[in-house]
């Protein structure tokens, strides 16, 4: 589904049982609720979200059976218990821009088995990674220095 560009906000729960929702494209939007968008959507994929977005909030992606979401490069913040519960996210790109990872970010998320977290990322809030049980490497690139080894791996 591709929202038009003439669509500025999203109301809450906007998309409530859309029960064969696969893929949703977000370009224009400058608010989305405080509410869930999403609910009830079992079989939605993938999510592209809009360039102008800042902060991804912990209830707009919760809990959802999404393989694959794209961020635009306009966020420095994913929010407490952002992505808890995405059982089905498998792989995450987390840009540059980002700062933050807020506790539990990715609680949950039993099929994400890596993740590179870049050298902007200064703050990992409590038991991000808890339950990722597939969760086999994150890495942690330092920020640049003299040294020759610039990345942390985590394991």
């Amino acid at each position: 589904m591709n929202i038009p560009t003439t669509i500025s906000k999203i109301g809450g729960t906007c998309f409530n049982g859309c029960k064969l929702l696969k893929n949703i494209n977000i370009k224009n939007i400058q608010f989305i609720s405080g509410n869930r968008i999403f609910l009830n959507e079992p079989i939605l994929l993938s999510i592209r979200t809009p360039e102008n977005i800042k902060e991804i909030n912990r209830n707009e992606i919760k809990q959802r059976d999404i393989n694959e979401f794209i961020i635009p490069t306009t966020i420095t913040k994913l929010t407490d218990e952002c992505f808890s519960g995405c059982t089905s996210l498998r792989s995450f790109n987390i840009p540059t821009t980002v700062n933050e990872l807020g506790s539990y970010c990715f609680c949950g998320c039993s099929s994400l088995t890596s993740i590179i977290i870049p050298s902007t990322v200064s703050i990992i809030g409590d038991e991000c990674f808890d339950g990722c049980s597939s969760l086999t490497s994150v890495t942690k690139t330092l920020k640049e220095s003299n040294e020759e080894n610039t990345k942390c791996v985590l394991v």
